[in-house]
């Protein structure tokens, strides 16, 4: 009896085999990165485009405190960050320089109101001397009246020289000098009294400009980033130290165009990590200006961007010189915008999850 062994399959007739599953699922995440890598290139290249996305800076208004002269710190009173009130007393410097001037501009000023005192005196003095000299010359004339009147009556002899006439000239060329004088003093002391004011009130200013040294805030406000040490020598025009002062603004570079028009008085929103603000477009400037070192492309490092300025309505919590990010709120056309991408993203991966199903059942049949 011969019995079967084993039975073999046909050629001809071979079972289909079920596919792995991996595959398809492989397939499906390659789409979605492909698709994910798609709307990432969309973005970057036409993003700026559809949806306003710019970079801006939140900056204050500041006041700048420079050296006008060779000065040294003596001592410091702030610190980065500090509030101060109008007033206070930031440093105190020493300067060898406005000591000079000073003892210079006194000297200068000692010796005017010295030279002034000294005329005005003299004045004085032609002043009580005029009235004798004018007395002195009226008694001339009423001796020589008398003379001639003797002279007249023959009681007195006659002489070659009058003393009287003499006396005359005598008292009015003496009247002459003392009144040229006087009026010679005149012009001198009204071209010397604005010398002498100018003087004073150089002194004053210098004076009250150093003030001892003591450097005082112009206005209320913060200390910026930066303050010197004592024992720090400065030259004229050095910047010091800066007061930070007035509300905070974004200037902000805005992309080149856009799908929507810009105007002042658009609502925007400023981002700076998890700090959020809103703020409104007060104004387009008319100027553009090339990108930060921190906003440029790779691709396009010297591109320009047109400048506006954004204010806030209310306090903000962003540290000033803070890179933001400027954003337009979810509203309109922008939020239609974003719900047509995310319905389209949706719509292609359940296109791409059906493509898959119906390749696995496929593979079963």
């Amino acid at each position: 009896m011969i019995r079967k062994l084993k039975s073999r399959p046909r050629a001809d007739t071979q079972q289909n085999q079920p596919r792995s599953s991996s595959r398809s699922t492989g397939r499906r995440i390659y789409l979605l990165l492909l698709v994910l890598f798609g709307l990432a290139l969309s973005n970057y290249v036409w993003g700026d485009r559809v949806m306003m996305r710019a970079d801006g800076l939140l900056l204050r208004d500041r006041t700048m405190v420079a050296a006008t002269s060779i000065v040294r710190i003596e001592d410091i009173n702030v610190r980065p960050g500090q509030r101060v009130a109008k007033g206070d007393v930031l440093f105190t410097v020493g300067s060898l320089e406005i000591v000079e001037k000073l003892t210079d501009f006194s000297l200068r000023n000692a010796q005017i109101k010295e030279r002034f005192s000294a005329l005005e005196a003299r004045r004085r003095l032609l002043d009580d001397l005029v009235p004798l000299a004018e007395d002195k010359l009226r008694r001339a004339h009423q001796a020589l009246k008398h003379q001639q009147q003797l002279a007249q009556l023959r009681l007195v002899p006659g002489q070659r020289s009058n003393p009287a006439q003499e006396m005359i000239e005598t008292a009015q060329e003496n009247l002459q000098r003392l009144n040229a004088e006087r009026d010679n003093l005149d012009i001198e002391l009204a071209s010397l009294e604005p010398i002498r004011d100018n003087a004073s009130d150089a002194l004053q200013k210098l004076e009250d400009h150093y003030a001892n040294g003591a450097v005082r805030a112009a206005s209320d406000g913060f200390i910026g980033d930066v303050t010197p040490s004592v024992g720090e020598v400065f030259l004229a025009g050095e910047p010091i130290l800066s007061v930070i002062t007035g509300a905070p603004y974004v200037l902000a570079y805005l992309p080149d165009t856009y799908v929507f028009r810009v105007n002042q008085g658009l609502p925007v929103e400023v981002q700076n990590g998890q700090d959020n603000a809103t703020g409104v477009i007060s104004e387009i400037l008319p100027v553009s200006q090339t990108l930060p070192k921190e906003f440029q492309n790779a691709f396009r490092p010297n591109r320009t961007r047109q400048l506006a300025r954004i204010d806030f309505a209310q306090s903000v919590d962003i540290p000033t010189f803070a890179n933001v990010r400027i954003s337009r709120p979810l509203s309109g056309d922008a939020k239609s915008i974003s719900n047509a991408i995310s319905h389209y993203a949706q719509a292609l991966t359940t296109k791409v999850d059906r493509i898959g199903f119906q390749r696995q059942l496929t593979s079963v049949d």
